[in-house]
């Protein structure tokens, strides 16, 4: 499914009348990246057809596939979210024709963060993708996509497609004079259309608030001891500091295995955390060179995400 319209010129005048109450999007207290396709082919976006409650966006949040995640960041301060003026060619009768349409910035600085977290700004640079902007009252905006088919069911709100490599990230210091902070900067792309921006209320997405989702925290995860029949998993947070803090806590709801080799899921028999931090974890026998990737569950209440993959000796 594809929205986007190189010009809106169909020949029909659009009515003007407006209703007594109209919504008003703002520039963007929060975003969520989204990549725009998913590593098999589908649009990542939300349906009409979707039963949207908190649970349903938290899980978008914990996918296992990281090509199917979404990522919030943000409270963002001093946003700016404007479009430049569009560039006119002017002729000698002094009339003019719009040549090439201004271009859309989005720029925030997220304050208290670590230098660190540049890191995860840059990475948006190797994928392509897009973003819902998350209003003051946690409801997102994004891109209406009406289906060509005419099933209503299947009509979009799609993330709002970037330009990935114009995202930026400037970091500034902890002084006497600023407060340490980050600043993420990005352009839009060039064929997003405002006037196609829709709001999906509170109301409309079950009273969900996007504000609160709980983002996952980077680990780093060394698999040992493998087996046809289990393995070691240690997981440490992996962020600012130089020694590792083993993340501890995690039972066996908070992970997903996955034999990438037969497609299937396999069901976790137990997890068991010796010494802290560390994960035993025992599996119905797998076969010799099957690889097996581990993440988080989608339905796990823990801020933490994790992918590390197991090649069965």
């Amino acid at each position: 499914m594809s929205c986007v319209t190189f010009c809106g010129c169909d020949g029909v005048i659009r009515n003007t009348g407006v209703p007594n109450s109209q919504l008003k999007i703002e520039d963007g207290t929060a975003i969520i990246v989204v990549p725009l396709v998913a590593d098999d082919g589908t649009e990542n976006k939300i349906l009409r057809s979707d039963s949207l409650n908190q649970a349903f966006f938290q899980a978008k949040v914990n996918d296992p596939d990281p090509s199917k995640r979404w990522y919030p960041i943000g409270n963002f301060t001093n946003v700016v979210n404007e479009r430049a003026e569009s560039s006119f060619e002017s002729f000698s009768d002094n009339s003019r024709a719009r040549t090439v349409r201004g271009l859309r910035t989005f720029t925030g600085w997220l304050l208290g963060y670590n230098p660190v977290y540049a890191a995860m700004i840059e990475s948006l640079r190797c994928v392509k993708v897009g973003v819902y902007l998350i209003d003051d009252c946690g409801q997102p905006t994004g891109i209406y996509c009406e289906d060509a088919a005419g099933v209503a069911a299947n009509d979009a709100l799609l993330p709002i497609a970037v330009n990935e490599s114009s995202v930026d990230s400037l970091v500034i210091l902890q002084s006497d004079a600023a407060a340490g902070k980050v600043q993420m900067s990005f352009d839009f792309s060039q064929l997003v259309k405002d006037e196609n921006l829709r709001m999906l209320t509170a109301a409309e997405a079950g009273n969900a608030n996007l504000l609160t989702l709980v983002k996952l925290i980077p680990t780093n995860t060394t698999i040992s001891l493998v087996a046809v029949t289990g393995f070691d998993a240690a997981i440490a947070l992996d962020y600012d500091k130089w020694t590792a803090q083993a993340i501890t806590g995690l039972v066996l709801a908070d992970f997903y295995l996955y034999n990438e080799t037969t497609a299937s899921v396999i069901t976790i028999t137990s997890v068991t955390e010796s010494p802290a931090g560390t994960y035993a974890f025992v599996m119905p026998a797998q076969t010799s060179t099957d690889v097996l990737t581990l993440t988080q569950s989608s339905t796990t209440t823990k801020p933490f995400g994790v992918t590390a993959t197991i090649t069965i000796p």
